[in-house]
């Protein structure tokens, strides 16, 4: 997929995780201007968090529903299930490597958004 994700860390001051995504803009697309406390342009999209770990999940959710996100949350072993049952999202934000399962089987099964 390209991209790059890398972690800045200093002792007793904690650590910075940052990620870049390649994206494109689609042909005919408007540039969107938002404002702090506008409702966001993303609103209403659906969005699978995936992560074996709680703390992960709920941060996650917390962010995604204050940009108005719908959020699926699931421990790994249900959201293959979900994945296989043909639960759609526009968005998946996964944990690459769980016990047992990966964002891989995930991205394999998953089916296609609207």
């Amino acid at each position: 997929m390209g991209g790059r994700a890398w972690v800045e860390s200093e002792i007793g001051k904690g650590s910075k995780f940052y990620f870049s995504v390649p994206a494109g803009v689609p042909k005919g697309a408007e540039r969107v201007r938002w404002q702090e406390g506008e409702v966001s342009p993303l609103a209403g999209i659906r969005v699978w968090i995936v992560d074996d770990n709680d703390t992960n999940r709920r941060i996650l959710r917390r962010r995604a529903e204050s940009w108005a996100w719908w959020c699926a949350i699931r421990p790994p072993l249900r959201s293959a299930w979900w994945a296989i049952i043909g639960d759609a999202c526009d968005l998946a934000i996964l944990d690459f490597d769980m016990p047992g399962w990966t964002a891989r089987s995930c991205r394999r099964t998953a089916p296609v958004a609207r």
